[in-house]
Protein backbone atom coordinates (compact mmCIF):
# COMPACT_ATOMS: atom_id res chain seq x y z
CA UNK A 1 0.00 0.00 0.00
CA UNK A 2 3.01 2.30 0.15
CA UNK A 3 2.59 2.90 -3.58
CA UNK A 4 -0.78 4.50 -2.85
CA UNK A 5 0.77 6.93 -0.37
CA UNK A 6 3.40 7.89 -2.93
CA UNK A 7 0.53 9.32 -4.98
CA UNK A 8 -0.45 11.70 -2.18
CA UNK A 9 2.30 14.19 -3.04
CA UNK A 10 -0.22 16.61 -4.58
CA UNK A 11 -2.37 16.54 -1.44
CA UNK A 12 -1.98 17.77 2.13
CA UNK A 13 -3.19 16.31 5.42
CA UNK A 14 -4.83 18.22 8.27
CA UNK A 15 -6.08 17.22 11.70
CA UNK A 16 -8.86 18.90 13.69
CA UNK A 17 -8.73 18.13 17.41
CA UNK A 18 -11.76 17.60 19.66
CA UNK A 19 -12.99 20.55 21.68
CA UNK A 20 -11.58 19.01 24.87
CA UNK A 21 -8.24 17.29 24.47
CA UNK A 22 -4.62 17.27 25.48
CA UNK A 23 -2.06 18.59 23.02
CA UNK A 24 -0.33 15.97 20.85
CA UNK A 25 3.43 16.55 21.22
CA UNK A 26 4.16 14.63 18.02
CA UNK A 27 2.23 17.17 15.92
CA UNK A 28 4.34 20.31 15.69
CA UNK A 29 2.54 22.40 13.05
CA UNK A 30 -0.12 23.70 15.46
CA UNK A 31 -2.75 26.29 14.54
CA UNK A 32 -3.68 27.32 18.05
CA UNK A 33 -6.77 29.43 17.52
CA UNK A 34 -10.30 28.72 18.72
CA UNK A 35 -11.95 30.71 15.91
CA UNK A 36 -9.94 28.96 13.18
CA UNK A 37 -10.60 25.60 14.83
CA UNK A 38 -14.37 26.16 14.69
CA UNK A 39 -14.15 27.61 11.17
CA UNK A 40 -12.28 24.60 9.82
CA UNK A 41 -14.71 22.22 11.50
CA UNK A 42 -17.58 24.12 9.89
CA UNK A 43 -15.90 23.78 6.48
CA UNK A 44 -15.53 20.05 7.05
CA UNK A 45 -19.25 19.81 7.88
CA UNK A 46 -20.09 21.72 4.68
CA UNK A 47 -17.91 19.39 2.61
CA UNK A 48 -19.44 16.31 4.21
CA UNK A 49 -22.94 17.67 3.68
CA UNK A 50 -22.26 18.37 0.00
CA UNK A 51 -20.91 14.84 -0.60
CA UNK A 52 -23.78 13.19 1.26
CA UNK A 53 -26.45 15.17 -0.59
CA UNK A 54 -24.83 14.47 -3.97
CA UNK A 55 -24.66 10.77 -3.08
CA UNK A 56 -28.40 10.80 -2.34
CA UNK A 57 -28.01 9.97 1.34
CA UNK A 58 -30.49 12.67 2.28
CA UNK A 59 -32.13 15.79 0.78
CA UNK A 60 -30.48 19.20 0.87
CA UNK A 61 -33.14 20.30 3.36
CA UNK A 62 -31.49 18.03 5.93
CA UNK A 63 -28.47 20.38 6.02
CA UNK A 64 -28.46 23.56 8.07
CA UNK A 65 -28.67 27.04 6.53
CA UNK A 66 -24.92 27.02 5.90
CA UNK A 67 -25.07 23.69 4.07
CA UNK A 68 -23.49 21.76 6.95
CA UNK A 69 -24.08 18.16 7.93
CA UNK A 70 -24.10 18.49 11.71
CA UNK A 71 -23.46 15.72 14.19
CA UNK A 72 -23.60 16.08 17.95
CA UNK A 73 -20.43 14.00 18.14
CA UNK A 74 -18.30 16.30 15.97
CA UNK A 75 -16.92 18.34 18.87
CA UNK A 76 -15.83 15.12 20.62
CA UNK A 77 -14.08 13.64 17.61
CA UNK A 78 -10.71 13.80 15.94
CA UNK A 79 -11.08 14.63 12.25
CA UNK A 80 -8.57 13.89 9.52
CA UNK A 81 -8.84 15.90 6.31
CA UNK A 82 -7.08 15.44 3.00
CA UNK A 83 -6.93 18.64 0.96
CA UNK A 84 -5.47 19.92 -2.27
CA UNK A 85 -2.62 22.43 -2.23
CA UNK A 86 -5.11 25.29 -1.87
CA UNK A 87 -6.54 23.62 1.27
CA UNK A 88 -9.83 22.70 -0.42
CA UNK A 89 -11.12 19.58 1.34
CA UNK A 90 -11.13 16.41 -0.75
CA UNK A 91 -11.82 13.78 1.92
CA UNK A 92 -12.45 13.39 5.64
CA UNK A 93 -12.89 10.77 8.33
CA UNK A 94 -13.72 11.13 12.02
CA UNK A 95 -12.83 9.10 15.09
CA UNK A 96 -13.35 9.12 18.83
CA UNK A 97 -11.61 7.05 21.49
CA UNK A 98 -13.17 6.71 24.94
CA UNK A 99 -11.20 7.09 28.18
CA UNK A 100 -13.78 4.92 29.96
CA UNK A 101 -16.06 2.36 28.37
CA UNK A 102 -19.36 4.11 27.50
CA UNK A 103 -22.80 2.60 27.63
CA UNK A 104 -24.03 1.70 24.16
CA UNK A 105 -26.55 4.54 24.06
CA UNK A 106 -23.63 7.01 24.39
CA UNK A 107 -22.03 5.83 21.14
CA UNK A 108 -22.51 7.92 18.00
CA UNK A 109 -23.21 4.56 16.36
CA UNK A 110 -26.37 4.26 18.44
CA UNK A 111 -27.95 7.09 16.41
CA UNK A 112 -27.69 4.73 13.42
CA UNK A 113 -28.76 1.59 15.25
CA UNK A 114 -32.03 3.06 16.46
CA UNK A 115 -33.03 3.60 12.82
CA UNK A 116 -32.81 -0.13 12.11
CA UNK A 117 -35.96 -2.22 12.15
CA UNK A 118 -37.37 -3.35 15.47
CA UNK A 119 -36.11 -6.92 15.10
CA UNK A 120 -32.60 -5.86 14.04
CA UNK A 121 -31.94 -3.38 16.84
CA UNK A 122 -31.45 -5.86 19.74
CA UNK A 123 -29.34 -8.15 17.54
CA UNK A 124 -26.97 -5.35 16.56
CA UNK A 125 -26.86 -3.94 20.08
CA UNK A 126 -25.86 -7.38 21.38
CA UNK A 127 -23.11 -7.67 18.75
CA UNK A 128 -21.72 -4.21 19.54
CA UNK A 129 -21.79 -4.98 23.28
CA UNK A 130 -19.88 -8.17 22.49
CA UNK A 131 -17.16 -6.14 20.76
CA UNK A 132 -17.03 -3.76 23.72
CA UNK A 133 -16.76 -6.69 26.15
CA UNK A 134 -13.97 -8.15 24.01
CA UNK A 135 -12.14 -4.83 24.29
CA UNK A 136 -12.48 -4.86 28.09
CA UNK A 137 -11.24 -8.46 28.39
CA UNK A 138 -8.19 -7.65 26.27
CA UNK A 139 -7.44 -4.48 28.23
CA UNK A 140 -7.91 -2.29 25.16
CA UNK A 141 -9.43 1.14 24.79
CA UNK A 142 -12.56 1.40 22.65
CA UNK A 143 -13.24 3.82 19.83
CA UNK A 144 -15.50 4.67 16.90
CA UNK A 145 -14.70 5.59 13.29
CA UNK A 146 -17.14 7.09 10.81
CA UNK A 147 -18.01 10.21 8.88
CA UNK A 148 -16.17 9.11 5.76
CA UNK A 149 -16.68 11.44 2.82
CA UNK A 150 -14.56 11.56 -0.34
CA UNK A 151 -14.93 13.90 -3.30
CA UNK A 152 -15.94 11.98 -6.46
CA UNK A 153 -12.95 13.26 -8.45
CA UNK A 154 -10.45 11.51 -6.13
CA UNK A 155 -12.54 8.59 -4.91
CA UNK A 156 -10.78 5.84 -6.88
CA UNK A 157 -7.24 6.80 -5.93
CA UNK A 158 -4.85 7.10 -3.02
CA UNK A 159 -7.04 9.56 -1.10
CA UNK A 160 -9.64 6.96 -0.14
CA UNK A 161 -6.90 4.51 0.89
CA UNK A 162 -5.29 7.18 3.09
CA UNK A 163 -8.55 7.84 4.96
CA UNK A 164 -8.69 4.13 5.84
CA UNK A 165 -5.03 3.97 6.86
CA UNK A 166 -5.74 6.95 9.13
CA UNK A 167 -7.97 4.76 11.28
CA UNK A 168 -4.78 2.97 12.35
CA UNK A 169 -2.27 5.84 12.12
CA UNK A 170 -3.92 8.84 13.81
CA UNK A 171 -4.95 7.06 17.05
CA UNK A 172 -1.30 6.16 17.64
CA UNK A 173 -0.44 9.85 17.73
CA UNK A 174 -3.26 10.99 20.02
CA UNK A 175 -2.48 8.29 22.57
CA UNK A 176 -5.11 5.63 21.93
CA UNK A 177 -2.48 2.90 22.10
CA UNK A 178 -3.76 -0.62 21.51
CA UNK A 179 -7.48 -0.30 20.92
CA UNK A 180 -10.62 -1.93 19.56
CA UNK A 181 -12.74 0.02 17.10
CA UNK A 182 -16.19 -0.09 15.59
CA UNK A 183 -16.70 1.50 12.18
CA UNK A 184 -19.88 2.50 10.35
CA UNK A 185 -19.56 2.34 6.56
CA UNK A 186 -21.87 2.42 3.57
CA UNK A 187 -22.66 -1.01 2.16
CA UNK A 188 -20.64 -1.72 -0.99
CA UNK A 189 -18.69 1.53 -0.78
CA UNK A 190 -14.95 1.52 -1.49
CA UNK A 191 -14.16 2.42 2.14
CA UNK A 192 -15.89 -0.77 3.30
CA UNK A 193 -13.94 -2.94 0.87
CA UNK A 194 -10.57 -1.42 1.79
CA UNK A 195 -11.29 -1.56 5.53
CA UNK A 196 -12.16 -5.24 5.21
CA UNK A 197 -8.94 -5.92 3.30
CA UNK A 198 -6.92 -4.17 5.99
CA UNK A 199 -8.25 -6.29 8.84
CA UNK A 200 -11.80 -5.11 9.47
CA UNK A 201 -14.32 -7.79 10.31
CA UNK A 202 -18.08 -7.98 10.31
CA UNK A 203 -19.74 -8.14 13.70
CA UNK A 204 -21.45 -11.37 14.61
CA UNK A 205 -23.92 -12.72 17.13
CA UNK A 206 -23.80 -16.24 18.50
CA UNK A 207 -25.08 -17.72 15.24
CA UNK A 208 -23.78 -15.74 12.25
CA UNK A 209 -22.14 -12.65 10.85
CA UNK A 210 -24.61 -9.82 10.89
CA UNK A 211 -25.95 -8.63 7.53
CA UNK A 212 -26.05 -5.01 6.47
CA UNK A 213 -29.24 -3.09 7.11
CA UNK A 214 -30.97 -0.24 5.36
CA UNK A 215 -30.65 3.09 7.15
CA UNK A 216 -33.58 5.27 6.13
CA UNK A 217 -31.83 8.28 7.67
CA UNK A 218 -29.03 8.02 5.07
CA UNK A 219 -31.04 6.22 2.35
CA UNK A 220 -28.25 3.65 2.21
CA UNK A 221 -27.24 0.18 3.22
CA UNK A 222 -25.01 0.20 6.31
CA UNK A 223 -22.37 -2.25 7.46
CA UNK A 224 -20.87 -2.16 10.95
CA UNK A 225 -17.32 -3.49 11.10
CA UNK A 226 -14.88 -3.99 13.94
CA UNK A 227 -11.11 -3.85 13.87
CA UNK A 228 -8.27 -4.35 16.33
CA UNK A 229 -5.46 -1.80 16.06
CA UNK A 230 -2.94 -4.52 16.99
CA UNK A 231 -3.72 -6.62 13.95
CA UNK A 232 -3.75 -4.70 10.66
CA UNK A 233 -3.21 -6.57 7.43
CA UNK A 234 0.56 -7.24 7.19
CA UNK A 235 0.66 -5.61 3.74
CA UNK A 236 -0.55 -2.34 5.30
CA UNK A 237 1.94 -2.04 8.19
CA UNK A 238 4.58 -0.05 6.30
CA UNK A 239 1.95 2.31 4.89
CA UNK A 240 0.43 2.88 8.35
CA UNK A 241 3.88 3.73 9.72
CA UNK A 242 4.59 6.08 6.81
CA UNK A 243 1.28 7.89 7.31
CA UNK A 244 2.10 8.30 11.01
CA UNK A 245 5.33 10.00 9.96
CA UNK A 246 3.54 12.30 7.52
CA UNK A 247 1.00 13.27 10.14
CA UNK A 248 3.72 14.73 12.39
CA UNK A 249 4.10 17.71 10.04
CA UNK A 250 0.45 18.19 9.06
CA UNK A 251 -1.62 21.29 9.88
CA UNK A 252 -3.12 20.64 13.30
CA UNK A 253 -6.12 22.78 14.36
CA UNK A 254 -6.38 22.96 18.16
CA UNK A 255 -8.66 25.02 20.41
CA UNK A 256 -6.62 27.63 22.22
CA UNK A 257 -7.42 26.17 25.65
CA UNK A 258 -5.87 22.79 24.76
CA UNK A 259 -2.86 21.98 26.88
Amino acid sequence: MLRFLSRLAQFQIEVIAPEEHSRIPALSNVIDDHHLHRQRLSELQQFRGSVYVNEGYFPRQALDEQGRHLSQADLRRWHLLITDRDHAIKACVSMCVYDAMPTIDRLALHEVLVRSTGSQLPVYETAVRGLMDQSVRAGLRFGEVGGWAVSPDVRNGAVTVATILAAWSLPRLFGAGDSMWVATVGKGKRAEKILSRMGGFQLADAKRQLPSFFDAGYNSGIDILGFDSRHPCPDAVDAINELCHRLTSCRYFAPRHAC
